[in-house]
């Protein structure tokens, strides 16, 4: 969707005003991101450009979001399109974080804290199927050589061990929480693409690398996220060591993925 069309969707949904300004505040691999402005009010609004290898369907995460803002855990959705190609939320005005390597501790005690709030939260979801993200991601990338098939089954038949053997350990997981996505003094968590019931363990290590922790830092993370869920120290790190391989291919699969999706949506424009 054009700019100035997108404008005119957006304002056709939300109610027209005396000033009204459309702003781009973020591009990434998935989305455009916007802040609307129609006289004193603003909106988040998204413009999805890659959806077609989510496994997630973009109804059910907009049902979810609404059942995480009753839980004061995520912005209220107001709106998605009906080529789920625009979506439009509550805005939440907050500065970013950033992670400080000069002084650790922060961000550790945070994102510890942000894992342990989200997963001691009840709420009924189906179990993350990571078969059917991995077969997603594959056929959105070139693999003449299997290569990639190959060691997605190796993992895929590792993880289904993994869920037959600790059913305990999957809660509602975030799966993407970066630092800049958190909002500390409302403790609220944005961008919930990938949020579903799944391992604690699979995204404590998942928010290891969405924020690039230096080892250290990392280690000190899983200690004091052990602290807080008072969990036997020595059976997390048996579990992180079994699913950190599974996340880091998923990772690069993911990106594969998404640099594929963007090629696919440039030569669109072209």
């Amino acid at each position: 969707m054009q700019f100035h069309r997108l404008l005119d969707y957006c304002v056709k949904q939300m109610g027209a005003g005396a000033q009204v300004r459309l702003e781009q505040i973020h591009e990434g691999a998935l989305n455009h991101n916007y802040c609307l402005k129609i006289d004193d009010r603003r909106y988040l609004v998204k413009q999805f450009i890659g959806n077609k290898w989510l496994p997630t369907k973009r109804e059910a995460l907009f049902d979810l979001q609404m059942q995480l803002a009753a839980m004061n855990l995520a912005p209220k959705p107001l709106h998605l399109s009906q080529t789920k190609k625009t979506y439009i939320e509550q805005w939440i005005e907050y500065q970013p974080l950033a992670f400080n390597a000069n002084d650790t501790e922060p961000s550790i005690e945070l994102l510890a804290n942000s894992l342990h709030h989200i997963h001691s939260r009840d709420i009924d979801l189906d179990i993350l199927d990571i078969p059917k993200h991995f077969n997603k991601y594959l056929k959105s990338i070139a693999d003449p050589q299997r290569s990639w098939k190959k060691q997605a089954q190796q993992h895929i038949e590792n993880w289904q061990k993994y869920v037959e053997r600790y059913q305990l350990d999957f809660v509602l997981c975030h799966n993407d929480l970066h630092l800049q996505h958190i909002v500390p003094k409302q403790h609220l968590y944005l961008d919930w693409e990938y949020a579903a019931k799944g391992c604690r363990f699979f995204d404590l290590i998942a928010c290891i690398l969405s924020n690039q922790l230096p080892h250290d830092t990392a280690q000190g993370l899983i200690r004091r996220y052990i602290e807080l869920g008072d969990i036997h120290r020595e059976e997390v790190l048996q579990r992180v060591k079994a699913l950190q391989p599974i996340v880091i291919f998923m990772h690069q699969l993911w990106w594969q993925a998404c640099k594929a999706q963007l090629e696919k949506s440039k030569l669109k424009e072209k």
